[in-house]
């Protein structure tokens, strides 16, 4: 599915990234493994944003780094649980192994996007960025980091 051509104010920019902030010290409140899989590390925002002379964005762009709730050795039990507790939705992609993996990140980046389709994720690390370039300079602001 193709991704709408979004277009945000600058200045409704600031409360978007505080609702995003907000979400990500709600999921890390929950201690619950079984409520949210994973914990936000650190959220930071890139792109557009960034720069000041423009009045509107294509979309926020953040990188973003979670941590995993579950022992390593139980990721496949982990992934089966969400897939089996949230049917009848589907897992992203083919319903293939890969998107079975994926799919408890994906309920905590849909939490943390809540419903604003402004925000573009990224995780943090992509080689997608560095592909064609790999001196690029990119140029990120870190706008929350999670110590536990």
């Amino acid at each position: 599915m193709a991704k709408k051509n979004v277009r945000v104010k600058r200045e409704s920019v600031e409360g978007l990234l505080n609702d995003l902030i907000k979400q990500a010290e709600y999921i890390n409140s929950c201690s619950d493994k079984t409520v949210f899989p994973f914990t936000v590390k650190k959220l930071w925002v890139f792109g557009s944003y960034l720069n000041s002379e423009k009045s509107h964005l294509g979309d926020i762009d953040i990188f973003y780094h979670l941590e995993c709730r579950w022992p390593i050795e139980e990721v496949a039990e982990m992934s089966n649980y969400y897939l089996e507790r949230d049917q009848p939705h589907t897992p992203p992609g083919d319903g293939g192994i890969l998107g079975r993996l994926e799919y408890p990140e994906t309920i905590t980046l849909k939490f943390l996007r809540n419903k604003h389709s402004s925000f573009s994720f990224m995780p943090f690390g992509n080689k997608k960025f560095f592909k064609k370039d790999p001196e690029r300079k990119l140029i990120t602001k870190l706008i929350y980091e999670y110590n536990d």
